[in-house]
């Protein structure tokens, strides 16, 4: 799992400790959980529901099958990026230039 800071021109990449997240998704809304035994998760609006863009190997940019959704809970803009082996979370904190991106790889299914 990494998180990366972008502020300005200015980007910072780190790697961070390990989390286990739980997705559950009907299509319409996104669950987050980070924890499997408890029922507390951050929920997320679908917006588009076929497939992610990313750039491949060769660089061309094509489309993953996936999902995207956004949540706007506490004044904090949250977006989503979910694929079968990514998740990736965006987050635009309130009067703040600042955009932390955090990227985690599937492990179980």
């Amino acid at each position: 799992m990494s998180k990366t800071k972008v502020e300005g021109q200015d980007v910072v990449q780190f790697d961070i400790k390990p989390v286990s997240y739980w997705v559950y998704t009907d299509g319409m809304e996104v669950r987050l959980y980070l924890n499997q035994a408890t029922n507390y998760h951050t929920s997320y609006e679908v917006y588009r529901a076929d497939g992610v863009s990313h750039l491949d190997d060769s660089g061309d940019l094509t489309l993953a099958p996936g999902l995207q959704a956004f949540s706007a809970n506490g004044n904090i803009l949250r977006q989503l990026s979910l694929t079968e082996n990514e998740l990736v979370l965006t987050s635009f904190p309130p009067r703040s230039a600042q955009i932390v991106i955090m990227r985690a790889t599937a492990v179980a299914k």
